[in-house]
């Protein structure tokens, strides 16, 4: 009984430790990055105040939520054997070394493909420069799929919706429209997804050939 309960003090330190390191370095993050938490409700809401992606993971066992920080200035995308130093290192199909560029100047987020890689905004390739909007869904290669937030035009927005202006911004509400109808739409074509449609269509199949052998009175076709 001594013995384990010495185990267990020890085990308790260790999570303490952990957990100690874990709170340390979110803490750091959240002062560097110009992040903040607050609660709503029973959730918990990450806010920044630059403009950010999120990443939208394919990946069915990923738990995690990625932000990625648009600075001002530019910011390079792409693979981590680029010649030269990527600000945010992405993998997937489709991917190019050096795929593509956003230019935060003025408040205004631009896209800027690389040597013609793939990019697609909404739904819709692009190859030359690409002004981005609040809320537009931006596809990198194949499998890196991304949400676009600018925390001030969404400010903005939201301030003109309950003034009830919102037609001056018809333009921006429309694009806001289309990012999330288009995202329902490139979702249905998500890696991940997909991967749980095969899946089933195998256990379909599969259960159609035991009904089809029991129909035979369970003979092996000859």
């Amino acid at each position: 009984m001594e013995e384990k309960l010495h185990q267990n003090e020890a085990r308790v330190l260790e999570l303490t430790k952990e957990w100690t390191n874990k709170w340390n370095e979110t803490q750091n993050i959240l002062k560097e990055e110009t992040l903040a938490l607050r609660k709503e409700g029973i959730g918990v809401v990450l806010d920044s105040e630059l403009p950010h992606l999120i990443g939208i993971d394919d990946d069915l066992l990923s738990t995690g939520i990625i932000l990625y920080h648009l600075k001002e200035g530019r910011t390079y995308v792409g693979r981590d054997d680029a010649s030269t130093e990527q600000d945010i290192i992405l993998h997937g199909l489709d991917l190019e070394s050096e795929h593509c560029m956003f230019e935060n100047q003025n408040g205004k987020v631009t896209l800027v493909p690389l040597g013609g890689a793939q990019c697609s905004v909404n739904g819709v390739q692009v190859t030359e420069p690409s002004h981005l909007n609040q809320g537009a869904v931006i596809l990198l290669g194949r499998t890196n799929m991304f949400r676009f937030n600018h925390p001030k035009e969404a400010a903005k927005l939201r301030e003109k919706r309950k003034s009830g202006l919102l037609s001056t911004f018809s333009l921006s509400m429309t694009d806001l429209s289309k990012s999330c109808e288009n995202l329902s739409t490139v979702m249905l074509y998500n890696p991940g997804l997909e991967f749980e449609r095969q899946q089933a269509r195998r256990v379909g199949e599969t259960g159609d050939e035991k009904e089809a052998d029991q129909g035979d009175g369970g003979k092996a076709p000859e």
